[in-house]
């Protein structure tokens, strides 16, 4: 029978429509086999589903016709989107926030699977919001509703749909929010569907009250369903001013554990999760702000924990750093979670962190033992003011931060609670690493018989690596020793009665009798003195001239590997030769070595105060002994402040007035060691990596000679950046307004001394007329003077005088009116 009455043609013999009644009839007679075949190559399924006829299609499907295929979107009537479609020039960013190049996409955004394993979807660039509406009208329809339900009851669905209408269920499976779903039809997928997941559609970084930051997401059920589904999106970055998050990590540091829950029930694997960069502000999102006070957040510090993130590289911005020379406030002062914790004084905080062994810094020492300061003075090597070059910082703790701080017994205690957990997760490390051969070695040396529990406790004990938050607390100093029982020298055999720690021990053995305690007996010591009459001498000191050419070789080896290290990486290397800025460098590396001179058991602070003692107390007390080390801390503290002033007036290269370098010591001078050892520096790598050849390197080597030809080297690396091109017209504009401004000063108190000048001359100077002297008083000798000639020669002689007084006052008067 022909299949002409099941279609409808126009005039040019076109296909225009199917007729539903001739199949709804052919179907009810059970006419399968005839609607089976196909009309001008085309499937009566096809056409029922590109003319709109999903419910014909459906029921052609249900009463087991073959060749009924679902072939995706392409299968309905006006297709949006066909392969012909695809050209570069019709790409287009995402957003402002996105870096998508042609078809690669950039962190912001993700196609959800590999492009070469997927089918592009109609609507690949729509937003979420138009895609997940689409998606909602296509799962109302009759064909994909029976199509998904029956993917979801798992019934006979072979041969039901094509790769790509698979790829399309699994899509819309997704954009309606089905986990199960979605679960379901991806267990049929061979091919994924591909669109633009953008991070900023499915999560949000706000920041509400400082320093409070916040993950919000969006569309939970579309995340949850796409990860079920199988999208690779857990890397997809959100994009935040603050610090740079990944949609896995802002599922577990939101407030929304519900969220969590379902995503953990799914039973994916969110990691390895990445450790940051130390200048991030991701301990924020732990911090709640609640009656005017901050705190931590231990229900969140615990799902991360429990999640496995990198907690120790997260930072928080605690303090602010202004320049102390420009005043200006380029950098924030940030503390790990294990400080704010026990800043904050929240021991069930603490005792999460104790364990992650987050590296414990001087911040901690403060948080811990000392009275927190509020604001102090800080110098920080690797790091410096963008306007001025200036690395000398005044840090002071937030308003709120300060009001949140604890009492010091409060974070004594969550330093405590965080050591212990800390040293309990270290001897079980040592356990699970150690415990096996730990296990052999007890029971060979105990003949197979029991050992006690304490003995293993010590002996892991002594195993465990001590953690760095203990080390800061006990003010320890990095010894390549975990413990020192029995020392023994030419004469003796000693056995440590108290701590164990390298840093902690006085070797004081013949005064210290409560320390060091003799082993070897009279007869030991006898064999030991045998063979003794030929002394050992200890060797001189090396030259000051092999020590200066081992300056230079240490020198120009650095430089060498500066310039290998810089060639690696594209960069060229240049170095600026200044005898003056070298010198006062060396000055420098000097008063480090007289610093590691002194005894730090008596020292004193800047004002001449005694410090706290670090350890034990020292057995050398005598008071002439501590006197001399307090003049010698006075006389480094002078000395500090001499060459802290001093820096200003080093010599830098022109337009390149930040210079920043770190001091090394070195106990070798074997050039290799030294090599393996700055290679290994961070804040050294971070001048390596500098992103520019405008860059000066200098590398300074001071040797100073020890006995038996003992060297303690010291190495002052760094280099000279080039200030900015608008910070240096800055200072060109600043330099010119202040000489006009002196010039004009000068030229204002030139002209006022002129005028001056000219009053002078102009006007005579005033003369204070004098009163005429008194006559001379004439005694009375009881005669009449007018009486005789010898009278009236005295009063000749009188009047006379005082005429000629009269000419000698004009005289000098119109000699000094003349000099005038």
């Amino acid at each position: 029978m022909s299949t002409e009455r099941f279609v409808h043609r126009d005039r040019n013999a076109q296909i225009v429509d199917v007729d539903e009644f001739q199949m709804a009839k052919a179907l009810l007679v059970g006419e399968v086999e005839i609607l089976s075949h196909e009309v001008d190559s085309q499937h009566l399924f096809d056409l029922c589903c590109h003319f709109g006829h999903q419910s014909t299609a459906l029921a052609m499907l249900e009463h087991g016709v073959s060749g009924c295929v679902f072939k995706g979107p392409r299968s309905f009537q006006v297709p949006v989107f066909t392969h012909a479609d695809y050209r570069l020039e019709n790409f287009s960013a995402a957003g402002p926030g996105c870096n998508c190049s042609g078809w690669c996409s950039c962190k912001s955004c993700s196609w959800g699977f590999s492009a070469a394993e997927g089918f592009w979807m109609e609507d690949w660039d729509a937003s979420l919001q138009d895609a997940k509406s689409a998606a909602e009208s296509a799962a109302a329809k009759p064909l994909v509703r029976a199509l998904l339900e029956a993917f979801r009851s798992q019934a006979a669905v072979d041969r039901i749909a094509t790769a790509e209408g698979m790829a399309y269920l699994l899509d819309v499976a997704i954009l309606i929010g089905d986990a199960e779903l979605a679960r379901c039809c991806a267990q049929h997928c061979t091919r994924w569907p591909l669109r633009r997941w953008r991070g900023e559609e499915l999560v949000r970084i706000m920041e509400d009250d400082f320093p409070c930051l916040r993950a919000e997401i969006w569309e939970k059920d579309v995340l949850v369903a796409a990860l079920a589904g199988g999208l690779e999106l857990e890397h997809l970055n959100s994009a935040a001013w603050a610090s740079v998050v990944s949609l896995a990590e802002a599922i577990v540091l939101s407030a929304d554990a519900e969220l969590w829950h379902r995503v953990q029930g799914l039973q994916l694997q969110l990691g390895p999760w990445p450790a940051h960069e130390d200048y991030n502000y991701k301990a924020e999102f732990f911090v709640e702000c609640s009656g005017g006070q901050v705190r931590l957040s231990w229900e969140r510090l615990h799902r991360a924990k429990k999640a496995g993130l990198a907690l120790s590289s997260f930072r928080a911005r605690a303090a602010s750093c202004r320049c102390q020379r420009c005043g200006s406030s380029p950098l924030w002062f940030l503390f790990s979670l294990l400080d704010v914790a026990i800043l904050f004084g929240q021991s069930d905080c603490a005792r999460l962190c104790g364990p992650m062994d987050i590296e414990a810094t001087e911040d901690t020492l403060k948080a811990s033992l000392e009275a927190m300061p509020l604001v102090w003075e800080d110098e920080r090597v690797c790091e410096f003011c963008v306007f001025c070059g200036c690395t000398s910082f005044q840090i002071r703790i937030t308003d709120l931060w300060a009001e949140s701080i604890a009492s010091l017994p409060e974070r004594q205690a969550a330093a405590a609670e965080a050591l212990r957990t800390a040293l309990q997760a270290s001897l079980r490390r040592a356990a699970s690493s150690a415990g096996f051969g730990l296990f052999q070695a007890m029971r060979s040396w105990a003949r197979g018989k029991s050992v006690p529990t304490a003995v293993v406790e010590l002996v892991l004990a002594f195993a465990a690596n001590p953690p760095s938050l203990l080390q800061a607390l006990q003010r320890l100093a990095a010894i390549p020793y975990l413990s020192i029982e029995v020392i023994f020298n030419g004469y003796d055999v000693y056995g440590n009665l108290l701590n164990h720690h390298p840093a902690c021990i006085y070797y004081d053995m013949e005064i210290d009798r409560n320390s060091w305690h003799s082993l070897a007996g009279s007869d030991l010591k006898q064999q030991m003195y045998l063979g003794k009459e030929v002394a050992i001498p200890v060797g001189p000191k090396v030259s000051s001239f092999t020590a200066d050419a081992l300056e230079k070789n240490i020198e120009n080896e650095l430089k060498e590997s500066i310039r290998m290290i810089r060639m690696r990486i594209g960069f060229e290397s240049a170095y600026e030769d200044s005898e003056v800025r070298d010198e006062a460098l060396r000055t420098y590396l000097g008063h480090l070595e007289k610093e590691c001179v002194l005894d730090v058991d008596w020292a004193h602070d800047e004002s001449d105060k005694p410090l706290k003692p670090w350890g034990a107390p020292s057995p050398f007390n005598a008071a002439e002994y501590k006197s001399s080390c307090r003049d010698a801390w006075k006389k480094h503290w002078k000395e500090k402040s001499d060459l802290r002033g001093a820096r200003r007036y080093l010599a830098v290269k022109e337009n390149h007035a930040v210079l920043s370098g770190v001091p090394l010591h070195f106990s070798s001078s074997d050039l290799k060691e030294i090599r393996k050892c700055i290679m290994g520096c961070k804040p050294i790598q971070e001048y390596f990596r500098y992103p520019s050849d405008d860059i000066f390197f200098f590398a300074v080597a001071k040797v100073f000679p020890l006995p038996d030809s003992v060297c303690s080297v010291w190495v002052f690396m760094g280099a000279e950046v080039k200030m900015p091109r608008e910070r240096i017209m800055q200072l060109c504009k600043e330099q010119k307004e202040a000489e006009a401004a002196m010039f004009e000063e000068e030229e204002q108190a030139m002209e006022g001394a002129e005028e001056e000048d000219i009053e002078d001359l102009e006007a005579p100077p005033e003369v204070k007329e004098e009163a005429p002297p008194p006559p001379p008083e004439v005694k009375d000798e009881g005669q009449d003077l007018y009486a005789s000639a010898e009278a009236d020669k005295k009063l000749e002689q009188l009047q006379q005088g005082k005429d000629d007084s009269k000419e000698d006052e004009k005289k000098t008067k119109k000699k000094d009116k003349e000099s005038e």
